[in-house]
Order: structure tokens, then C-alpha cells, then sequence
């Protein structure tokens, strides 16, 4: 994590998520919010009155919203992303391989003692295999926002493996 990301972390914030693009380990993106896909299972009541599993449904799409940091940093990554996927002057697709890993940790800081920066330790990580961005949502501009600037997307992912 970098120095001018630490000192951007509120007070107030002593646990945040972080979302890790493999193909750009240094640079975390943190999370104001994610509506992770899971599995759900479906039931079905027999005549008999008693319930059983019939099926599982899994969510493919998910959107994350993403505090932006000050040089546009985040916004600039997903619009790179995009363009690589797809050219908007000759409104074709463009061929290649798009699909990215990705990592999803909630990072425990310790406190800041005697001006040592945190020290971040992860405790529940999620995995995202072959990630595709799907679009960018929202990018919200509100100077009456005491959070910040934040940037919305969508994604699709061919697996979420969890491991904490």
C-alpha cells in the first residue's frame, strides 16, 4: 500500500477492503461497497409439507463502488480496461484475451503508535478467476460528500474462491 493511500485512510476507517488487480499488485483499490455473487440454494415444498433442495442459482454479475483516489488513478485503470476491450470511435471489439485476476481482502490495520505507519494484516481474502469488467456505473462528483470522489463498476467472474 502506498504512503499517500495511508494518508488517506480516515480515522474512523480502521478496517478496510481492498481489491487487488494481479496485473497491478501495488496499487490496491479500496471499497466503499460490493455485492458479491454466492450461491443460493432453491427449495421445493412437497405434498407432503416437508422442503427439499432442488437446485443452486449463482449470480454472475457484481458491482463494486471504489473510493477514487485524488489523481483519478482508479477511474483511469478501469477506462484502460474498457478501451482494451472495446473501441468506441470505430464501435467494434477488440480481440484478445481480457480476462483478469483479482483479489478481495478486508485488511485489519493496527494501530498507529509513535508515528509508525499501520501495519496491515489480511483477514478474509476472496479470489475472483478470469474477471471481465462489464461496464462502469457511476462516477459520483458531490463536494458534499465528506468520503471523497467514488467510482462504480461491473464485473463478471468465472469463479470466487474464498480461503479465510
Amino acid at each position: 500500500m502506498s504512503i499517500q493511500l495511508l494518508k488517506e485512510i480516515k480515522p474512523r476507517d480502521p478496517n478496510l477492503w481492498e481489491f487487488h488487480f494481479l496485473d497491478a499488485p501495488y496499487f490496491p483499490f479500496l471499497i466503499k461497497s460490493a455485492s458479491l455473487p454466492f450461491i443460493k440454494l432453491e427449495t421445493e415444498t412437497r405434498t407432503t409439507g416437508s422442503k427439499h433442495y432442488t437446485k443452486y442459482v449463482s449470480e454472475e454479475e457484481f458491482k463494486i463502488t471504489f473510493h477514487e483516489t485524488k489523481y483519478f488513478q482508479i477511474l483511469r485503470y478501469l477506462e484502460t480496461w474498457m478501451d482494451t476491450v472495446f473501441n468506441p470511435i470505430l464501435k467494434v471489439f477488440n480481440i484478445g484475451i481480457h480476462a483478469k485476476e483479482a483479489m478481495l481482502q478486508f485488511m485489519d490495520y493496527l494501530p498507529v503508535v509513535g508515528g509508525v505507519l499501520p501495519v496491515p494484516l489480511p483477514s478474509k481474502v476472496y479470489y475472483f478467476h478470469s474477471i471481465l469488467i462489464k461496464g462502469i456505473d457511476n462516477f459520483d462528483i458531490d463536494y458534499e460528500k465528506t468520503e471523497g470522489q467514488t467510482i462504480s463498476a461491473n464485473f463478471i467472474a468465472k469463479s470466487i474462491v474464498k480461503t479465510f
